[in-house]
C-alpha cells in the first residue's frame, strides 16, 4: 500500500519536522510505504529565508544578529535538512499533475501542524488536496486551522475540498466543532502525530550533538510572554541547576547571554528535552515532547482566563494540557510568581489519560488504511 502525506515538513521549526517525520514513520510501521510530498509554498519559503526582507529597526537588529551568528545558524540549517533527508522519504511535486503516479497511491493524506490556516502566509489549496483527482484517496490526520477566525474564502475552500474527503480529523477539539459546522460533516479529533510513537521511538531518532551535561532547565520560547523569562530564572535559582535556551528570540540573547543554543536541529530538540530536569516553554511541541518523554514541564499562554466566547490564540496548548489532567502546569503572566514549586508531576496519572487518546487516533489511522485499501 501506498501514501503520499502533504504538510509543513520543510517549514525552519522543530514541532513541524518532527510531526512530520512521526506521521510518516508509524505509516511504515504498519506496512504502508510512505511518501512525504516535497512540497512548500511560496510564502513558506518566504517565511524561512536567512536574511529577512525590510527596512525597519527591528529587521535590521534580527539581520545583524544573523550576521554575527550566521556560522551556528547555517549549522542549525544543515541539520534541519539532514534530518529530513535521512528520516522522511520524500516524492516530488510531480504528483499534483501526474496521473499515473496518483494512481499508484491508495491514500493520500493531509498531515498535521497548522496546514489548514488560511491566515498564515504558508497556506494555500494544495493543503487541502486540491490536486487530487480520485475523491475516495483524500483524508486527514490531525491537522490544525489554528483559529475559528477564518475568511469567508478560507471557508469556501473548506466547503470545496475537505467535504469530498472520505476520513477527516483535525487535531483540536475546538476546530472539529468549528469545521463540523461548515462542511455539514463529522470530523474527529485526534492526538499530534508526535504522539503515535513512544519516548524509546524518540530516543532513537535523537541526537546528542548538543547535549549538555548536568542538571539543566531548558527553555524555549516562541515570541513574548510576560514573565516567562522571569520564571525561568526562578527554576534555575530553585533547582540549583544552570539554564539554556534553544535560542530563537532576539531577546534572549541579552537575557540568557553564553547559555544560549543557537545550533540545535529537531534530533537534537528531542535530545535536550530528554536530558533537561525541567522544561520551561510556551510552544505546544516543547509541552507534547515533555510529556512524552516524563519531563516535568511548565508552560505560558496569554490571558489563560480568556471567556469561552472568544477564540484563543493558544487553544492547542490548553486544550492538550486539560486532556491529560495538566492544566496546573498551563500559567499566565498574572500567576508565575505565585506557583508552587516541587512538586513533580505524576506521569502515571497523565498516561492514564493519554492512553486511550493514543489508542482512538490510531484506531482513525486504521480506518485510514482500510478504506485506501477497498479504493
Amino acid at each position: 500500500m501506498k501514501a503520499a502525506i502533504i504538510t509543513y515538513h520543510r517549514a525552519l521549526n522543530y514541532g513541524s519536522a518532527l510531526q512530520a517525520y512521526a506521521l510518516n514513520y508509524y505509516l511504515r510501521t504498519k506496512g504502508v510505504e510512505a511518501y512525504t510530498i516535497d512540497y512548500s509554498s511560496e510564502g513558506q519559503r518566504a517565511t524561512y529565508t536567512f536574511y529577512e526582507k525590510g527596512h525597519g529597526i527591528m529587521t535590521l537588529a534580527r539581520n545583524t544578529f544573523t550576521f554575527l551568528y550566521r556560522k551556528s545558524l547555517l549549522k542549525k540549517r544543515q541539520r534541519f535538512e539532514k534530518f529530513i533527508t535521512y528520516n522522511i522519504p520524500l516524492i516530488g511535486t510531480e504528483v499534483f499533475a501526474n496521473k499515473k503516479i496518483q494512481d499508484e497511491m491508495d491514500v493520500f493524506i493531509c498531515g498535521s501542524d497548522q496546514i489548514w490556516n488560511g491566515n498564515t502566509i504558508d497556506f494555500t489549496p494544495h493543503y487541502l488536496l486540491d490536486f487530487v483527482i480520485d475523491n475516495d484517496k483524500c483524508c486527514s490526520y490531525a491537522p490544525s486551522i489554528g483559529t475559528l477566525q477564518q475568511t469567508q474564502a478560507t471557508q469556501e475552500a473548506y466547503r470545496k475540498h475537505i467535504k469530498r474527503f472520505r476520513q477527516i480529523s483535525v487535531r483540536e477539539s475546538s476546530g472539529s466543532s468549528y469545521l463540523s459546522q461548515i462542511i455539514d460533516e463529522d470530523v474527529e479529533t485526534v492526538l499530534d502525530p508526535v504522539f503515535l510513537l513512544d519516548g524509546e521511538e524518540w530516543r532513537r531518532v535523537a541526537s546528542s550533538e548538543c547535549e549538555k551535561e548536568g542538571d539543566y532547565v531548558l527553555c524555549y520560547f516562541i515570541g513574548d510572554v510576560k514573565g516567562m523569562r522571569e520564571f525561568a530564572l526562578r527554576l534555575g535559582e530553585f533547582y540549583r541547576c544552570r539554564i539554556y535556551v534553544i535560542l530563537l528570540n532576539l531577546r534572549d540573547v541579552f537575557c540568557f547571554k553564553r547559555k544560549a543554543l543557537y545550533e540545535a536541529g529537531p534530533a537534537e530538540f528531542v535530545n535536550l528535552i530528554d536530558h533537561a530536569h525541567c522544561v520551561c516553554t510556551n510552544s505546544f511541541h516543547a509541552i507534547s515532547f515533555s510529556i512524552i518523554l516524563k519531563k516535568d514541564f511548565w508552560v505560558f499562554v496569554n490571558n489563560k482566563k480568556i471567556t469561552s466566547t472568544e477564540v484563543h490564540p493558544q487553544t492547542r496548548i490548553i486544550d492538550l494540557a486539560e486532556s491529560v489532567g495538566l492544566s496546573d502546569r498551563v500559567l499566565d503572566p498574572d500567576e508565575w510568581q505565585s506557583v508552587e514549586l516541587g512538586k513533580p508531576i505524576c506521569f502515571q496519572d497523565v498516561y492514564k489519560k493519554l492512553n486511550p487518546l493514543r489508542v482512538r487516533s490510531k484506531e482513525f489511522i486504521q480506518r485510514i488504511l482500510e478504506n485506501g485499501k477497498s479504493v
